[in-house]
């Protein structure tokens, strides 16, 4: 676990929200990670975009934060995506085969992309 700061903040624009991390996602930053993911959720976008550009390290802890969220929006109708995946958070995702049932990206999606649509 790295020794910088964490902090998550989210912007909204529209019909998205993005998340953006800064620092590690561990035991330490759950809840806080959790807390802006609930933010996105009450509010009236259809897609959350969680970019997790500047994020190093992912633990089991915020892989249930992001699991929890993508239920808790899929089961609303709505969609949550991973973008800027860095290598060992691609790889905790990839051991967890959640790489299989999250929407992970290399870039941040367009509202209008097809592959949003049900």
């Amino acid at each position: 676990m790295g020794s910088r700061a964490t902090t998550v903040c989210a912007t909204a624009s529209g019909r998205v929200v993005t998340v953006q991390p800064v620092g590690d996602l561990d035991l330490a930053t759950s809840d806080d990670l959790r807390a802006r993911l609930s933010e996105a959720a009450t509010l009236s976008a259809y897609l959350v975009v969680l970019d997790l550009a500047q994020v190093d390290f992912l633990d089991s802890t915020a892989v249930g934060v992001v699991v929890g969220a993508h239920k808790h929006l899929a089961a609303d109708g709505r969609h949550l995506v991973l973008c800027h995946v860095g290598a060992m958070p691609a790889r905790v995702l990839q051991i967890t085969g959640l790489l299989d049932l999250l929407d992970v990206r290399e870039d941040s999606p367009a509202l209008d992309d097809e592959s949003l649509r049900h």
